[in-house]
């Protein structure tokens, strides 16, 4: 079994992604990024991977060349994608180390991506994987979104940015940086398990007054749309107002904790330099 990543450069193999954007989302072709977008992308300086599994199309990544407000260049990923049935694979991490290659040899040291701040599992690849941070939060980026996947809450996101060149990505990119765990004390909203086992969005939430905090989120936030929408709505709220608040006061996210063993997921918030 073996895996292949290149950058696309055919009409035909950005055909292959527009179907797998179809397979992977279980959207419409009208919501797909069109071939003649993702062509002209990759031939005006983007960076369009295709990742192959015994040379079948199983997984791809976009990104174009944009600029941070302050001017620096950065390529904005706005796509990442793998098959179902090919996921748990690690294709979707060395999809994301080919990009970061792409804009090394680009010279561009940052590249972006909004996810949804709710997702557990992203959050984790993001920040606990990777190395991304954030400190930028946005109410429904997207408005109402037409896919099955994204339907249920507003669409709200946050902004991961990687810094491809920084210590803490190099370090998180190693596997060498010692697992942390939430000190209780500091959990800004505290939430016991409610009688369907999710977390509850507590009302009693612990103010901004370390250089640490930590965020907790749930585990599995389809699940939870699945069996509580209220309740999923309750937390987007409420994870909205925490990260909005968090930001404002100068603080970041600087990391993700995933306790297997206790099924709980926690962002962790930084005060000072990034």
């Amino acid at each position: 079994m073996t895996l292949s990543i290149s950058s696309v450069t055919t009409i035909e193999e950005c055909r292959q992604i527009e179907d797998l954007q179809i397979h992977i989302w279980n959207t419409k072709l009208l919501d797909t990024i069109p071939d003649h977008l993702l062509i002209t992308i990759a031939k005006n300086c983007g960076s369009v991977l295709l990742a192959r599994w015994n040379d079948k199309p199983v997984g791809f990544a976009m990104a174009f060349l944009a600029e941070t407000e302050d001017g620096r260049r950065k390529l904005a990923s706005h796509m990442l994608g793998v098959q179902p049935a090919c996921q748990r694979r690690n294709i979707g991490y060395q999809l994301k180390l080919a990009q970061r290659q792409v804009a090394l040899n680009q010279g561009v040291e940052l590249i972006t991506w909004t996810f949804d701040p709710l997702v557990s599992v992203n959050a984790h690849f993001n920040m606990g994987k990777l190395g991304a941070i954030s400190n930028t939060y946005f109410r429904s980026l997207y408005g109402d979104m037409r896919s099955a996947l994204n339907a249920g809450l507003p669409s709200d996101r946050l902004e991961a940015a990687w810094w491809l060149n920084s210590a803490h990505v190099q370090t998180k990119l190693s596997a060498a940086q010692p697992s942390i765990s939430p000190d209780e004390a500091l959990v800004l909203n505290p939430s016991p398990a409610g009688p369907n086992e999710h977390p509850t969005a507590t009302n009693a939430l612990r103010p901004l007054r370390e250089s640490r905090h930590f965020v907790r989120i749930p585990p599995n936030i389809e699940a939870l749309k699945a069996e509580d929408t209220p309740l999923s709505l309750a937390w987007q709220r409420q994870i909205r107002r925490l990260l909005e608040d968090a930001f404002a006061a100068g603080y970041f996210i600087a990391d993700f904790i995933r306790l297997a063993t206790k099924n709980e997921s926690y962002y962790v918030l930084q005060r000072g330099e990034r």
